[in-house]
């Protein structure tokens, strides 16, 4: 039988030490994770840059070259959605 489970008054204990840990495991993780990740993604999108000439020459060879380079490509052409509010279907706002 799960931990507590019949016994709510120890409920609010425990959620409170889970979100302890949780925190300190992301205080002393993420840092360390965003800066590893931050780097590599650096190191792609800039040898994409260069392969595209600044994204001046976007041919079919540097694409094959860097084929990482569309993920930056997807970034660079993204777009916020308006919001739910707005009038009318995602489908009418594409054509």
């Amino acid at each position: 039988m799960p931990a507590n489970l019949n016994d709510p008054s120890r409920w609010k204990a425990d959620i409170a030490r889970s979100v302890d840990f949780y925190n300190d495991w992301f205080l002393n993780s993420a840092p360390v994770a965003f800066r590893e990740a931050r780097e590599s993604t650096s190191v792609a999108v800039e040898a994409g840059l260069e392969a595209t000439a600044d994204l001046r020459e976007l041919t079919p060879q540097a694409l094959q070259s860097q084929p990482g380079i569309v993920a930056t490509l997807r970034m660079c052409t993204a777009r916020r959605w308006p919001s739910s509010a707005s009038s009318g279907s995602r489908a009418s706002r594409l054509r």
